[in-house]
């Protein structure tokens, strides 16, 4: 790490927890991956996430503390059963990027301690906050691209970067901003949701239909029924549907 973090900092840190939130194949059920959502700010001493970054960015130090962090969000990862089948989603703050030889070497230290491949860790990048150097941002990229991490555009369509964000970064994946589906929240509630969501054609989905975020491990299952039984009841309305359909045309 390029600098050690103070005193308040470490004790900050430590209070840090996350929890995880499913990302399921919309057609099949089965795990794809964990998005890891920060918990316990408060017990660190902050009103709400977003004022732990602000805060780490305006002591000059979020660089060292987004290391730290995903340091615990990977150590939580590895101890799900079936993590090798899976990928964990981080959530990076744009004004986080590093590109230290030092930053890069810590990755590698992390992974391998852990025994996790390289390919089972995304970066989510907000369009929400402004990239404050676009070399830096292309560098980053470019080096997530080299070791094989993976690449997710968060809130697509809600901030700054728009379409040269989606353009320069490449990304594996889009998680599609509310703005694009009207009367849909981020994450899937109910069960007209989802159906929406995978009749405009979303690969997978998350939220609260499928799971709330917990940080109990052994809530998290690598296979979601509700999904195979909501698709289902989908194929059988559907081809109900088509019987009706066909019968008028004979009457007629």
């Amino acid at each position: 790490m390029a600098k050690k973090l103070d005193g308040k900092w470490q004790r900050a840190v430590s209070q840090i927890d996350y929890a995880c939130q499913p990302i399921v194949n919309i057609y099949t059920g089965y795990c794809f991956g964990f998005e890891a959502l920060l918990r316990n700010f408060e017990k660190a001493g902050f009103g709400s996430i977003q004022d732990f970054f602000d805060t780490a960015y305006n002591d000059d130090c979020l660089a060292e503390v987004d290391l730290l962090l995903r340091e615990k969000a990977l150590e939580k990862f590895a101890k799900i059963p079936f993590h090798q089948k899976i990928k964990i989603f981080y959530n990076l703050d744009n004004r986080a990027l590093i590109l230290s030889k030092s930053s890069q070497t810590h990755m590698c230290d992390l992974l391998e301690r852990f025994n996790l491949r390289k390919s089972c860790l995304c970066f989510e990048i907000s369009e929400r906050h402004e990239f404050h150097s676009q070399l830096s941002t292309t560098a980053f990229l470019q080096l997530v691209r080299q070791k094989t991490y993976k690449i997710a555009i968060d809130d697509f369509g809600a901030g700054y970067a728009g379409l040269q964000l989606l353009y320069r970064s490449e990304p594996d994946y889009i998680k599609i901003d509310r703005f694009f589906i009207s009367d849909i929240a981020e994450g899937v509630e109910t069960v007209d949701e989802f159906t929406a969501c995978r009749e405009i054609g979303c690969d997978y989905v998350r939220g609260y239909l499928i799971q709330r975020p917990t940080p109990r491990l052994h809530e998290l299952k690598s296979f979601y029924e509700k999904v195979a039984i909501l698709n289902k009841k989908e194929r059988r309305r559907k081809k109900t549907d088509k019987n009706l359909i066909e019968g008028v045309k004979k009457i007629v």
